[in-house]
């Protein structure tokens, strides 16, 4: 985040990039995980969907397996564009405390 620069040319990289920090960011507010309500998802190519939900549910299964028992409200959108051209994916996420 604070360099811009991407971390992985794939979407798994990517996605396991991007859950990373949505895990950090919770951390820091004092919350978790577990108390992710919403995910909305942006991927530039909607043929990378199949990747990002077999990472997305790596990474839950590995950090917070009560999300693919119970999966969490979500949303996936492709776009014509994210902010960086080497970008495949962003999420927004929302959680409580």
């Amino acid at each position: 985040p604070v360099t811009g620069k991407v971390v992985s040319n794939t979407i798994e990289g990517q996605t396991w990039h991007a859950l990373e920090q949505i895990n950090s960011a919770m951390k820091q507010a004092g919350s978790s995980l577990k108390n992710l309500v919403k995910m909305t998802t942006y991927l530039k190519d909607m043929n990378d969907y199949q990747g990002y939900r077999d990472t997305e549910r790596k990474y839950f299964l590995e950090h917070a397996p009560e999300l693919v028992e119970e999966p969490i409200a979500s949303t996936v959108i492709q776009v014509a564009s994210l902010p960086n051209e080497e970008f495949l994916i962003e999420i927004e996420a929302i959680g409580i405390f």
